[in-house]
C-alpha cells in the first residue's frame, strides 16, 4: 500500500518538474524571439569624427548592444556623425546613409550591407525628362500654332520664321519647352544624330525661332484591274424572241 502511494506521489513530483522545465523553456523562448521593453525604445548618443567606416559599425553595435552583421565597407570610407539621445533605428540610417548602406531586420539582428545601384533603366518619373516624345513635340507645336495671332499666322504662311522674342510669354513657354526636351534628349544621348547640338544652352536664346512647314504626301495605292472591253451585239446577233 505504502509502496503504491510512493510511486503516485513520485509520479506527481515528476509532473511538476517537467512542467515547470517546460515553463522555463518556453519563458526563455520568449525572450529570444521578443525583446525587451528597454531594447525596444533605446535611445542612444554618439560621435564620430573621421572614423573608418568599419570601426563605427562596431562602435555603433556597442553602444546600441545588439547584434549586428555586415558587409566590410571601404577602406577609404569615413564617418562623421554626431547624433544624441535619439532612438536605435534613426541612428542606424544615419550611419547608413553616410555608407551608402542600406539595412534590415532578420529576426533580432541588423543586417547592413551596400544599397542596390541604381536601375539600368531610368524610372517612369524620369522618362518625360530623358527621352524625347515626338507625339508631346508635335502636341506642343500644335498648341503653339493655336495661340497664333492673325499677324503672326500671316507671317508664318509666307515662309517667315517667328522670333523667340517676337512671341508672347505662353507662346515662349510652349517653345521654350520643345526646346528644352530636344537639348536634354541630346545630352542624354538619345539622339545620337543630334550632337552638334550638344553644346547649346539648356535656356531658350534669342536666335530660336519658330517656323512652319508644310509637307505633301502622297499615297501609292494598287493600280485599278483593266476594264475589260464591252462588245456590243449587232442586231444580227441578238437573240431571237421564244415563240
Amino acid at each position: 500500500m505504502r509502496q503504491g502511494c510512493g510511486s503516485i506521489v513520485g509520479g506527481r513530483l515528476a509532473t511538476v518538474r517537467a512542467l515547470g522545465l517546460l515553463i522555463v523553456a518556453v519563458a526563455v523562448a520568449h525572450l529570444l524571439l521578443v525583446p525587451p521593453a528597454w531594447a525596444q525604445e533605446r535611445r542612444i548618443t554618439l560621435s564620430f569624427e573621421d572614423v573608418a567606416a568599419a570601426d563605427a559599425v562596431i562602435q555603433f553595435r556597442w553602444l546600441a548592444e545588439v547584434p549586428i552583421v555586415f558587409q566590410p565597407p571601404a577602406n577609404d570610407v569615413r564617418i562623421n556623425l554626431v547624433m544624441q539621445e535619439v532612438p536605435l533605428e534613426q541612428a542606424l540610417d544615419a550611419l547608413c546613409r553616410q555608407m551608402s548602406y542600406e539595412w534590415r531586420k532578420v529576426g533580432q539582428v541588423y543586417v547592413l550591407r551596400p544599397a542596390q545601384r541604381a536601375p539600368l533603366l531610368p524610372a517612369p518619373e524620369d522618362l518625360a525628362n530623358r527621352v524625347l516624345y515626338s507625339e508631346r513635340q508635335r502636341l506642343d507645336a500644335a498648341r503653339l500654332m493655336l495661340t497664333l495671332t492673325q499677324s503672326q499666322i500671316a507671317r508664318a504662311s509666307q515662309g517667315d520664321a517667328l522670333a523667340y522674342g517676337d512671341l508672347s510669354q505662353p507662346q515662349q513657354e510652349l517653345l521654350g519647352g520643345i526646346f528644352g526636351r530636344l537639348i536634354s534628349a541630346v545630352r542624354g544621348g538619345w539622339l545620337p544624330g543630334a550632337r552638334a547640338l550638344e553644346g547649346s544652352p539648356s535656356e531658350p536664346p534669342e536666335s530660336l525661332a519658330f517656323s512652319i512647314r508644310g509637307y505633301v504626301w502622297r499615297l501609292e495605292g494598287p493600280q485599278p484591274a483593266a476594264e475589260r472591253p464591252t462588245v456590243l451585239q449587232t442586231p444580227e446577233e441578238a437573240p431571237q424572241p421564244i415563240e
